[in-house]
């Protein structure tokens, strides 16, 4: 097997956001497709560097959509209302805090105020980064458009990184974060 890279290609960061993967539909319909089939997958995945100087509280409430910094956002229009979405967040996070600390990846659907997901991780050091990755899993409930975002920050005051540490970019734009929905005929 031989394998083909364009070096033009890696000289900028890796980015596939808009990306969609359809399965088209079948001369029935998407109706006879089968119950657990996939029938799209949208992404947004970057390695560009971003920082931000939210912090995400790690108490016993649900964050809210004013902490941390907006890092990532994908789109996706359902196919069936009744079809599941399942959202898979990778993000690489660190901070200029210095110490032990809590860097913290959330998840928003559309305009709520209110995290329906989110994942953390301990960056052991200033300048350290860490991913952090979750799964969340709901029903699509319309055909309209729904947009997923994802914000991040530490627990301690300070810059988070997003793709980096200390404000620069991590591993020339390889070095990348996602957001994965894929949605499956219920």
């Amino acid at each position: 097997m031989t394998t083909f890279v364009n070096p033009a290609m890696m000289a900028e960061p890796f980015d596939m956001s808009g990306r969609t993967l359809t399965v088209p539909a079948n001369s029935v319909g998407q109706s006879a497709v089968a119950a657990g089939v996939v029938v799209q997958v949208v992404s947004a995945i970057t390695g560009a560097v971003a920082t931000g100087t939210g912090t995400i509280s790690f108490a016993d409430s649900v964050p809210t959509s004013t902490a941390g910094n907006e890092y990532l956002t994908a789109t996706i229009t359902p196919k069936g209302a009744s079809n599941i979405l399942i959202v898979d967040v990778s993000v690489i996070l660190s901070t200029s805090f210095v110490g032990t600390t809590a860097m913290t990846a959330l998840l928003f659907r559309d305009a709520g105020t209110s995290a329906i997901a989110a994942g953390t991780q301990l960056s052991p050091a200033a300048n350290s980064p860490v991913t952090v990755s979750f799964r969340f899993q709901t029903t699509a409930v319309s055909l309209s458009a729904t947009t997923f975002r994802v914000r991040g920050g530490a627990s301690g005051a300070g810059t988070t990184t997003f793709n980096g540490n200390a404000g620069t970019r991590g591993l020339g734009g390889v070095l990348c974060s996602s957001i994965v929905i894929t949605e499956v005929k219920a």
